[in-house]
């Protein structure tokens, strides 16, 4: 096993966080603020895939976390 020496290094690091709730086929976003209005429904958001194929939540909401 060898180690590597990390003294003279520096890592960043980025870290981005997003709650969901999947609920009856539907996904909402748990970091939404939730609107004052007089039904209250919470806004579905939609499923989607980019051309590489990867998955996404269109109309995300996501925090940066700091590490420190």
């Amino acid at each position: 096993m060898g180690s590597r020496s990390t003294e003279n290094s520096e890592c960043m690091f980025a870290l981005w966080v997003a709650f969901f709730e999947i609920y009856n086929e539907s996904v909402y976003d748990l970091l939404q603020a939730t609107l004052c209005s007089k039904s209250k429904k919470r806004t579905a958001l939609r499923v989607c895939e980019d051309r590489a194929g990867n998955t996404y939540v269109r109309g995300e909401t996501h925090l940066e976390c700091i590490i420190e």
